[in-house]
C-alpha cells in the first residue's frame, strides 16, 4: 500500500480516465474508490514534468467529486485507489442560515474543518436530514477557508464518520440513533466517538483496573438514604455528580464546616451558584431527595485539591489516538474554580491557566506534568481497551492533591474546547484537529485495506458509552 497526498485536476472528457504518476500507475485498469462511490477506470501515466492527479470529468461526475480546488490523500492497494477520504462529522441543531448552519456553533466547526486541508480529507458537516438514501449522496457543508464561507456540497456518503452530537438528549433520538445503526451495519462506515460515557458504568470498568484504581476517588450509586449516610461518616467533602451529566450539570459539592454543619453547593442550569446549609446528615439528606432522584447519581469522595489563590484546581487533558494506534497528550491545562462552585468549569465562573501560572517552582511544575500524563496515558489506553468502538479523543480532568497523588474525576467521550479559549493553547487546537483527521484516514484506510477488521469492531461492539 502507498498513500501520498496530491491535487486533484480534472480534464474535459468523455471517457472515465485516471492519470497517476507513474510509481503509482502499476496496471492499466483500477478501482476508484470515494466516500462510498467506486468507479472501475482506466489509468494512464502523469507526463513527466506534471505534478498531482488527473481525473476526466467523466469520472469525476460519476464518482461525485466535487469540481473545487482539492488537494487529498491517494492511497494505493494493490487493483484499487481510495481518493480522500471524505470524512463526515456528524451533529445537529442545523439553522436555515447557509452562512451560519449551526448558529452560534458555526465558529467551531469552521475551525475544525478549516484545518483538514494538511491532512488531506474531505470534510463534510452534515445531519440526518441531508442523507439522500436512494442515491447513495450527502448534501453537507464544507467551510472554504481561504474565501472564509460555507458552501454545500453533493457527495457520495463519507468513508468514516466523526461524532459531534452535542448532548444525550439529542443522542436518544430515533433518528440519531437508527441512522448511525444504517451506516455502520449495512453501509459498515466507522463512526468515532459515539455517544457519551455514563459516570458510573465507566468507574465500574475502570476500577477493575488494579493500575487504575488508585486513581479513582472511592464512588458508590446513590441507590437509598443508606448510601449517602455511609459516605457521610466516612468523608467530610463529597460529590452527588448526575450520571449523565456533562459540563458541570447535575453536581453537588457536600463539605462539612468547622462547627459541624453541611454545606451544599450547586449549579442551576443558568450558570448560577446557589447553596444550603444543614445542622444534621438527616436534614441534608431530606433536602437532597427533594433534588435528586435515586439511581441517577452517584456518590464520588471528595479530594482536597491543590489551590491557586485560595481555590481549588484540577487539570484538563485533551487525548488524542493517533494513526499508529498510540495515545498522545495534545493538550494540558488547569481549571481554576471560582468561590463556593462545586466544579472548575466555566460557566461556573471557573478560570483557565497553564500550569506555569500553578506550578511556580520548575521541579514541582516538571513532577507535576510526568504524573499528570503518565495517568492520563494510562486511562486513554484503558478505556480504548474497554470500548470496542473506536475512540479518537477523549477530555480527562485529572486532579493532585496536597501530596502530589494523581485523581481521575471525569472522562468525556465529546471533550468540551472551553481550554482553547485561553491565548496560550489556541495553537494545540488546531493540532487536535489535526491529529483527529489523521485518526479519521487510519479508520478509513483500515476499511479500504482490511475491512473484515473493522467490521469485526463494528459487529462486537461493547462500550461504556450511552
Amino acid at each position: 500500500m502507498t498513500k501520498q497526498l496530491y491535487s486533484l485536476y480534472v480534464i474535459n472528457h468523455h471517457e472515465k480516465l485516471l492519470f497517476l504518476p507513474e510509481s503509482l500507475a502499476k496496471i492499466p485498469e483500477m478501482t476508484v474508490v470515494f466516500g462510498s462511490a467506486r468507479e472501475v477506470t482506466k489509468v494512464r501515466k502523469i507526463p513527466r514534468g506534471k505534478d498531482g492527479i488527473f481525473l476526466t470529468r467523466a469520472l469525476m461526475e460519476a464518482l461525485a467529486i466535487p469540481d473545487i480546488p482539492l488537494k487529498l490523500n491517494v492511497i494505493v492497494s494493490g487493483s484499487e485507489c481510495l481518493i480522500g477520504p471524505v470524512v463526515g462529522v456528524f451533529t445537529a441543531g442545523f439553522k436555515n442560515f447557509s452562512q451560519a448552519p449551526l448558529g452560534q456553533r458555526t465558529f467551531y466547526f469552521a475551525k475544525l474543518l478549516a484545518n483538514a486541508q494538511s491532512a488531506g480529507v474531505l470534510p463534510i458537516l452534515f445531519g440526518v436530514q441531508h442523507i439522500q438514501w436512494e442515491e447513495g449522496l450527502v448534501n453537507g457543508f464544507l467551510y472554504d477557508r481561504k474565501k472564509d464561507r460555507w458552501l454545500t456540497l453533493l457527495v457520495p456518503l463519507p468513508n468514516v464518520v466523526y461524532d459531534r452530537i452535542p448532548n444525550r438528549r439529542i443522542e436518544q433520538l430515533d433518528s440519531i440513533q437508527n441512522l448511525k445503526r444504517k451506516l455502520q451495519k449495512e453501509y459498515g462506515i466507522p463512526w468515532f466517538n459515539p455517544g457519551f460515557f455514563n459516570k458510573w458504568e465507566l468507574y465500574q470498568r475502570l476500577a477493575k483496573n488494579e493500575a487504575i484504581r488508585s486513581f479513582l476517588p472511592e464512588t458508590i450509586l446513590f441507590q437509598n438514604d443508606h448510601d449517602l449516610l455511609e459516605m457521610l461518616k466516612k468523608y467530610d467533602h463529597l460529590y452527588l455528580k448526575w450520571v449523565s451529566g456533562s459540563h458541570g450539570n447535575g453536581v453537588y459539592e457536600i463539605k462539612k464546616d468547622k462547627n459541624g454543619r453541611w454545606n451544599c453547593y450547586f449549579r442551576d442550569e443558568e450558570g448560577r451558584i446557589h447553596s444550603f446549609f444543614a445542622t444534621d446528615k438527616a436534614s441534608l439528606i431530606r433536602h437532597l431527595n427533594s433534588d435528586v432522584t435515586k439511581g441517577q447519581y452517584i456518590i464520588q469522595q471528595g479530594i482536597d485539591l491543590i489551590k491557586h489563590k485560595g481555590n481549588p484546581v484540577d487539570f484538563r487533558l485533551h487525548m488524542n489516538k493517533r494513526q499508529d494506534g498510540t495515545w498522545t497528550v495534545t493538550a494540558l491545562a488547569a481549571k481554576v474554580s471560582s468561590e463556593h462552585s462545586p466544579t472548575t468549569h466555566l460557566v461556573s465562573g471557573g478560570e483557565i491557566k497553564t500550569i506555569e501560572e500553578i506550578f511556580l517552582d520548575t521541579e514541582n511544575r516538571h513532577t507535576a506534568i510526568k504524573r499528570l500524563r503518565e495517568t492520563a496515558l494510562l486511562v486513554s489506553e484503558t478505556l480504548d481497551k474497554l470500548s470496542s468502538g473506536f475512540i479518537g479523543e477523549i477530555g480527562l480532568d485529572i486532579g493532585i492533591d496536597q501530596k502530589g497523588n494523581t485523581w481521575l474525576f471525569e472522562a468525556n467521550a465529546k471533550p468540551g474546547r472551553s481550554i482553547y479559549s485561553h491565548p496560550s493553547f489556541q495553537k494545540l487546537e488546531r493540532i487536535n484537529h489535526l491529529f483527529l483527521f489523521e485518526y479519521a484516514t487510519a479508520l478509513a484506510t483500515t476499511m479500504f485495506t482490511s475491512p473484515e477488521e473493522i467490521y469485526r469492531q463494528i459487529e462486537s461492539r461493547e462500550s461504556i458509552v450511552i
